[in-house]
C-alpha cells in the first residue's frame, strides 16, 4: 500500500470523501501495538509514536501465514477513547482520511472501532479459527439456534490473547437495569450510572428506599468471585465484598457491614449519627481494604455541620513533627461521656504549682522553726518534733526542686 509522502501513514487513492460508503469491514486482530520495543519494525513503519494503539489485521478469509504478520494496519478512531483490542478479537475497520487530507483529498486510510462484541463478554471477545472454520467447535463453545454461546467450564481455554493478557473467566457482566449507562473494564471494574429500581429483576442492594429513577453511582473495582454462579451469568455489584467500592447516593440506603459504635455519644442525643447500614439519603461511601488520603501540598480538611465520628477497633493514633491544637466551645471529655464518669476536671498546671510553691515555701520554712520548739522547757528541743520537722523539710525541697518536672511538654489547655 503506498504510503503519503509527507506523513508516511498508509493512504488509499481514487476513493475520496465522497466515495467513501460501504467500506467498513470487519478484521481479525493479529497484533496490537502498544509500545516501541515489542516489534521496532513494525512500530517504525506505522508513525511511530503516532501510531501507538493501531493494530495490523487480517481480512476475513485471508488468513496470515502461520508465525506471519500481515501487513494491513489501523488507527484508533477516536482520540480520547482507546480500547486496544487482544489478539484474535475482531474490530470494525472503516476508511477516512488521514492528515495528508489537505494536499490530497482521495488520501484515506484504515481506522478501527472498538472491539465487536462477539460473545457479549466485557472481558475478552476473542475468537479461535476452529470455532469458525470447523464444523464441530471446541467444548468452550456451545451451538445454539441463535449461533455459538462461549460457556467456559474448565477453567483454561486455547484462544491467543497475547503475550500478557491472561484470561479470567470467571470476570462476569454486569446486571442490567432499565435506563442504566455502564463502563466495564476487562478485569472486572465498573462505573455505573443507575437509579433506585424498586421490584427489579433481580433485586440489588440500593433500592430498598426511594422512588424508581433516584440517581445512584457506582464505581467499583475487581468483582467478588462467586463459584456457585456460572461465569457466564451476569452479577450484581455488593460494597460488602467487592474489592474497592465508591458509591454515590441520592436517596439510597445501603447495607454496609462497618463499625457502628457510638457509646462516646450521649444516649439518646439527636446528634446520634444513624448506623452506615441503616442511613438513606445522599452520601459517598469508600469502602476498601485501606484508604489514604494524602495532600501533597496544602491541607486535608474534614468540615460537618453536625459532629465527627471516629471507629477504631485497635487504636487511634496521631503523629506529627509540629503542634497538636485542639479549640473546642464547651469542654473535652477524656475516658467517657460526662454523663457516665468523665466528670473530673484536669488542673491547670502553671496556676496550680504557682500556688503549690508558695505552699511549699512557707511549709519548709515551718519546718525550719519547729526543730527549736521545746517541752516543757523554754529552750529545750523536742526530739521527736524535731525529727519530723528535718525529715518534711527535705522532702519539701526535693519537690520543689522537681516542680518544673511535674508539668507536662506536650499537653496543654486553657
Amino acid at each position: 500500500m503506498p504510503k503519503n509522502k509527507k506523513f508516511g501513514a498508509p493512504s488509499r487513492k481514487g476513493i475520496g470523501l465522497s466515495g467513501m460508503k460501504g467500506l467498513i469491514k470487519p478484521g481479525r486482530v493479529k497484533f496490537v501495538l502498544l509500545n516501541n520495543k515489542d516489534n521496532e519494525d513494525v512500530f517504525k513503519t506505522n508513525g511511530e509514536w503516532s501510531g501507538l494503539g493501531g493494530i495490523l489485521y487480517e481480512d476475513i478469509g485471508q488468513p496470515t501465514p502461520e508465525g506471519g504478520l500481515p501487513s494491513n494496519f489501523a488507527k484508533p478512531l477516536f482520540p480520547n477513547l482507546k480500547i486496544p483490542p487482544v489478539l484474535n478479537e475482531f474490530v470494525y475497520i472503516i476508511d477516512l482520511p488521514t492528515p495528508g487530507v489537505q494536499e490530497d483529498l482521495n488520501a484515506v486510510t484504515h481506522y478501527y472501532f472498538q472491539p465487536i462484541n462477539m460473545w457479549n463478554s466485557v472481558h475478552h471477545n476473542a475468537v479461535p479459527d476452529t470455532v469458525i472454520s470447523k464444523d464441530d467447535p471446541t467444548d468452550d463453545y456451545d451451538s445454539t439456534e441463535s449461533g455459538f454461546v462461549r460457556k467456559v467450564t474448565d477453567g483454561a481455554t486455547d484462544i491467543d490473547l497475547g503475550k500478557t493478557f491472561n484470561e479470567k473467566i470467571d470476570t462476569r457482566n454486569l446486571q442490567l437495569y432499565e435506563g442504566d449507562i455502564i463502563l466495564q473494564g476487562r478485569w472486572g471494574q465498573s462505573l455505573r450510572f443507575g437509579s433506585t429500581v424498586a421490584n427489579g429483576t433481580p433485586t440489588n442492594l440500593w433500592s430498598s428506599t426511594g422512588e424508581n429513577g433516584d440517581p445512584i453511582t457506582i464505581i467499583r473495582n475487581q468483582q467478588y468471585k462467586d463459584p456457585s454462579i456460572p461465569t457466564w451469568e451476569t452479577q450484581l455489584e455488593d460494597i460488602n465484598k467487592d474489592k474497592s467500592s465508591v458509591y454515590l447516593t441520592s436517596t439510597q440506603r445501603i447495607p454496609l457491614r462497618a463499625r457502628a459504635n457510638y457509646e462516646s455519644y450521649t444516649a439518646g442525643w439527636s446528634e446520634t449519627p444513624s448506623s452506615p447500614s441503616s442511613y438513606a439519603g445522599s452520601q459517598i461511601i469508600l469502602n476498601s481494604g485501606r484508604l489514604m488520603f494524602n495532600a501533597k501540598s496544602d491541607h486535608i480538611l474534614l468540615a460537618t455541620g453536625r459532629t465527627i465520628s471516629f471507629n477504631a477497633g485497635k487504636g487511634f493514633n496521631f503523629d506529627t513533627s509540629a503542634n497538636f491544637v485542639v479549640k473546642v466551645g464547651t469542654q473535652i471529655n477524656l475516658g467517657d461521656r460526662a454523663d457516665n464518669g468523665a466528670d473530673e476536671p484536669i488542673i491547670l498546671g502553671n496556676k496550680f504549682l504557682k500556688q503549690f510553691k508558695t505552699l511549699l515555701t512557707k511549709l519548709n520554712s515551718l519546718c525550719t522553726a519547729l526543730p527549736s520548739v521545746g517541752t516543757p522547757a523554754p529552750g529545750v528541743p523536742n526530739v521527736s518534733v524535731a525529727a519530723q520537722a528535718t525529715f518534711l523539710s527535705v522532702h519539701i525541697q526535693q519537690m520543689m526542686i522537681e516542680i518544673e518536672n511535674y508539668k507536662s511538654k506536650t499537653t496543654f489547655t486553657k
